[in-house]
């Protein structure tokens, strides 16, 4: 099972309150299989996605300010990896009010967005055509305004998917966290540079996962409040985007599943510790449910990074963002 998910024979897991990390023994070996063969279960149920995050540690560390490995370790698994939006100084917290904003503004920035974007491009399109045409400017905030809060929330993730795909302003313009379904692009060096510097995250999705990722499968659906409202579809901005998922918000500690790194000149994969709960607990549930994160050290660990604010996601799906 680890040789499917590419996971290094090398496990680790790091104890909460020393912050020591600790090589697993046989027993806590067979009890990740298990934990592996629950994902295996759901993935083949299309229950759940498994994505992989590739970062280096230099990025890491301008959101996280680490002072070692095992301190990166103990700050990804209680505060996850966030958006650029996440970021101090990024760009996006100056239009939108919260992560739930679907106000006229936004939908005005989007045009303007993707209008410059268009505007480049060379390509003749319906999709260029509407956006570099200014006058429809009017016509686009008139048809999103009748809808209802949901319709317009999908329709302006599918748009900001676009910008991020793009890479808008080298996506300080995106609160999406760009994943892939294949590890061999997450592993790619433009996403985590040297390899020892490499830090490969496992994230899980569980279903349903419209509200909570843009990918290949679901984004028809988003799509469709489009084409159903009038207004334009793009093209898919390059080959290969089945396999990316854009993770809306931040990859959530709670579904972390652990972070594939170099220990003493090894590979090797450290479990996210919270893993562990489900060890005498109901296992089957850790996909649904999500791991018990201790959210007392969530908000401290929080005030010693680069990162402002957070969002809770609830089980409807709806995001709240905290600040």
């Amino acid at each position: 099972m680890k040789t499917k998910y590419k996971i290094p024979n090398k496990l680790y897991s790091l104890d909460i309150d020393s912050k020591e990390l600790i090589e697993l023994c046989d027993e806590g070996n067979n009890f990740f299989n298990q934990a592996l063969e629950v994902l295996d279960t759901s993935i083949n149920k299309n229950n759940a996605l498994l994505v992989y995050r590739g970062e280096n540690r230099s990025n890491l560390h301008k959101k996280l300010f680490f002072r070692d490995s095992n301190d990166l370790f103990y700050k990804v698994f209680h505060v996850g990896e966030k958006s650029k939006y996440f970021i101090k100084s990024n760009l996006l917290r100056r239009y939108l009010k919260d992560i739930n904003d679907v106000s006229d503004r936004v939908f005005k920035i989007i045009f303007d967005k993707i209008c410059e974007k268009q505007n480049e491009n060379n390509a003749i399109s319906k999709f260029k055509s509407y956006f570099t045409n200014i006058s429809n400017k009017e016509d686009f905030i008139k048809k999103v305004k009748n809808l209802n809060d949901k319709s317009k929330l999908r329709i302006r993730d599918y748009y900001f998917s676009y910008l991020h795909q793009e890479e808008i302003d080298g996506n300080k313009s995106s609160f999406f966290v760009s994943t892939s379904k294949d590890i061999e692009v997450a592993e790619d060096e433009r996403y985590t540079g040297e390899e020892d510097k490499k830090v490969l995250i496992y994230y899980f999705i569980p279903k349903p996962y419209i509200d909570l990722a843009i990918y290949s499968k679901n984004e028809p659906i988003l799509k469709k409040y489009c084409v159903d409202s009038n207004l334009p579809i793009y093209p898919i901005p390059f080959d290969g985007l089945e396999d990316e998922v854009c993770v809306k918000g931040a990859l959530a500690p709670d579904n972390i599943l652990g972070v594939t790194t170099y220990i003493d000149n090894e590979e090797a994969f450290v479990i996210n510790p919270y893993l562990f709960y489900y060890y005498e607990n109901h296992l089957e549930n850790f996909i649904k449910e999500g791991l018990p994160v201790d959210r007392k050290r969530f908000y401290e660990i929080l005030a010693t990074t680069g990162l402002k604010g957070f969002i809770r996601y609830f089980k409807d799906n709806r995001f709240e963002e905290m600040k």
